[in-house]
């Protein structure tokens, strides 16, 4: 109970400063949330992350960030959309594509 009464602390510090754009600020308070529960990591946690980051340009971090959103909220959540979201606007802005499928080779 006190992992989870810490990790929601940090959470609010957190989106305290989002919502005050100090984007380091809340890097911070989110790294130091996840790091409480690493045994039962939140994928909530792991998206707002990711959004701290993509407002510092940090891209390569916050993608990392949305793959563990992706991963650790449920499928088909609200949340597990919206890092798939985040996950292409990142890819597009930053050009990087997902590997494209290799072609099965044709009998010649």
């Amino acid at each position: 109970a006190k992992n989870s009464i810490t990790q929601m602390a940090y959470e609010t510090e957190g989106t305290v400063a989002m919502l005050k754009k100090d984007y380091p600020a809340a890097e911070a308070a989110f790294r130091k949330g996840l790091d409480v529960n690493k045994a039962e990591p939140d994928g909530v946690l792991y998206l707002r992350l990711a959004i701290a980051l993509d407002n510092q340009k940090k891209y390569p971090e916050a993608m990392e960030a949305t793959e563990m959103a992706i991963k650790y909220n449920q499928a088909g959540s609200e949340a597990q959309n919206l890092a798939t979201q985040e996950k292409t606007r990142l890819q597009k802005l930053t050009g990087s594509t997902p590997p494209a499928a290799t072609p099965a080779p044709t009998a010649q």
